[in-house]
């Protein structure tokens, strides 16, 4: 109900009261039913359609004004723009009932206030003078049968659906309906189509060797460019996501109805999915969302970085979608839709329009095996700028804060096998060298800067050495290291430090260990590689995290 509507000012009494108004239709004006002089029956039947007042009144059946003449007998429907052409004025308050009767004879119902002429009726002596109630009050069926009845000129049944918001001008569509000159001009149009426009896209039977069948000779098709997707499951070439447009890498299980097309549009917030720039931009007006629908748990303010953690069992859809845009730039991606095992820590570029998406990794939440990272992806725009590494950062700083060292779930892909590498090797020799106290030229770091010795749970040593030569030792004393001590400040796991080790040939056997009998293993620090992959890592110029914005757990 509402109160402001039922409690308007009278258009006949101009005044305002306890009464409910009746609002018509068409002229939006609001009258009270006592000024009418409607029954009870009158008033509760008039609020059950789009109820229109003495002026703007047309007959129920036909659509027409009181006054104007009914349509002859016709098998098609009558223009309603046209019935609309003639002036309206019929009386319907008892005031202008009594005025001059109309040309035309109609008769209006004392039970819903409705008018009918006569001949809408089928039945043209009916007396004017004598109250008439219609079948609708009296239970009965209309003479749908009649040719003089429009059934698409039954404005007051449309515009119930629009809740009586809309005008019968407003409300009537027929105008909008394709004519039988427009069936034709498409008709020719689509005759003067080239086949191939018409079964666009082509299937793979038919973009093989086209010139071949012709000539009844088989030839092989040529080789697709190098540019160009080998991987056909679908049809989308380009992603827009926002200001980017993207090319696809691969594919990836969208439904049937949005892998039609070339082009696929994204909204850049909630990541929906839609197949025009039309519907995206209807979607951003209404799209409530400014950022991934998860906790933000680190924010650089200094440079509008922001990481949200997204659990995938409160924004299942939003993960969802985000799955399947990462497949289209990763080739074992093969998780899509179960994602509520995940959490989801979703990497942003913030601007005065909200929190944009640059890239993402996901994890289990109990990961048996101690994974920290089971999906990473960049997007291409945004490649090349240190997010990559970035993002596997972030997974270790967290594995550090929950005192647990973690890796990448396994096997990585060619382009986290790098990212991995390189981030592995910058913070294994920028911690080995801290763990020794010395810094890349060999010199003791200062009393304050030296960190406390770290435990030596196995036997490796390592000396240093200034001289270029790969596993150059060093004559003086050797310095007390463990695996475990750079696994504890790096966050990584043991597997990982000795890999990255064995890699640049600084873990070299030692005999084997006469209590025990295992092999043990002597590092040995070569200062010029150490030197080498540091200055290449600063020169990057990557963006480096703060662990003091982190808030987490």
């Amino acid at each position: 109900m509402n109160l402001l509507r039922d409690r308007a000012a009278c258009h006949e009494c101009r005044l305002v009261n306890d009464e409910r108004t009746l609002h018509c239709a068409t002229c939006k004006r609001y009258f009270h039913p006592s000024c009418l002089e409607f029954s009870e029956e009158c008033e509760v039947h008039a609020r059950e359609y789009a109820w229109c007042c003495g002026e703007c009144k047309t007959c129920a059946v036909c659509d027409k004004p009181p006054d104007a003449e009914p349509e002859p007998p016709s098998t098609t429907a009558p223009s309603s723009s046209s019935s609309r052409s003639a002036p309206r004025s019929a009386p319907s308050s008892s005031s202008q009932r009594t005025s001059k009767p109309p040309a035309v004879p109609s008769v209006h119902c004392v039970g819903c206030d409705r008018i009918y002429h006569t001949a809408c009726l089928g039945n043209p002596s009916i007396s004017t003078a004598r109250p008439y109630k219609c079948p609708r009050c009296l239970g009965k069926p209309l003479p749908l049968g009649l040719p003089e009845y429009n059934p698409l000129a039954r404005v007051p049944e449309l515009r119930r659906f629009f809740g009586g918001q809309l005008s019968a001008r407003e409300a009537d569509n027929t105008r909008f309906r394709p004519t039988d000159a427009d069936r034709a001009e498409i008709t020719a149009v689509t005759a003067n189509v080239q086949p191939d426009v018409l079964d666009w896209p082509p299937r793979r039977d038919e973009e093989e060797g086209e010139e071949g069948e012709r000539d009844g000779r088989d030839r092989p098709a040529p080789p697709p460019p190098v540019n160009q997707r080998t991987d056909r499951s679908n049809n989308i070439e380009h992603l827009i996501l926002g200001r980017y447009r993207m090319r696809t890498w691969y594919s990836a299980p969208y439904p049937e109805e949005y892998t039609r097309g070339r082009v696929l549009y994204l909204c850049p917030f909630c990541l929906k999915y839609m197949n025009s720039g039309f519907v995206v931009s209807r979607h951003s007006a209404k799209c409530p969302s400014r950022f991934p629908p998860g906790r933000e748990i680190y924010r650089d303010a200094a440079h509008n970085r922001s990481i949200f953690e997204v659990d995938g069992r409160l924004a299942k859809v939003y993960c969802q979608n985000l799955c399947l845009l990462a497949k289209m730039f990763l080739d074992h991606k093969t998780l899509y839709y179960d994602v509520e095992p995940f959490l989801f820590y979703v990497l942003t570029e913030n601007d005065a329009d909200g929190c944009r998406l640059v890239g993402y990794f996901s994890k289990e939440k109990r990961s048996v095996a101690g994974y920290n990272l089971s999906c990473i992806m960049t997007l291409p725009p945004h490649q090349r700028k240190g997010y990559g590494q970035y993002l596997i950062a972030f997974s270790y700083l967290l594995s550090r804060r929950d005192h647990r060292p973690g890796t990448p779930e396994k096997p990585l892909s060619d382009l986290g096998a790098f990212s991995y590498r390189s981030y592995w090797r910058t913070q294994v020799f920028s911690a080995l060298l801290a763990v020794l106290g010395i810094d890349e030229n060999g010199d003791p770091l200062a009393a304050s800067a030296a960190p406390p010795p770290p435990p030596t749970s196995s036997k490796r040593s390592g000396g240093n050495s200034s001289s270029s030569k790969r596993g150059a030792r060093h004559d003086g004393p050797a310095t007390a290291c463990s695996i475990n001590a750079i696994s504890h400040r790096t966050g990584m796991t043991a597997d990982d430090i000795v890999t990255t080790l064995q890699y640049h040939g600084m873990l070299v056997p030692d005999g084997h260990d006469p209590g025990s009998g295992k092999r043990t293993y002597r590092l040995r620090v070569d200062l010029a590689v150490v030197r080498a992959a540091l200055a290449k890592a600063r020169a990057r110029k990557y963006p480096e995290l703060d662990e003091a914005a982190l808030r987490w757990p």
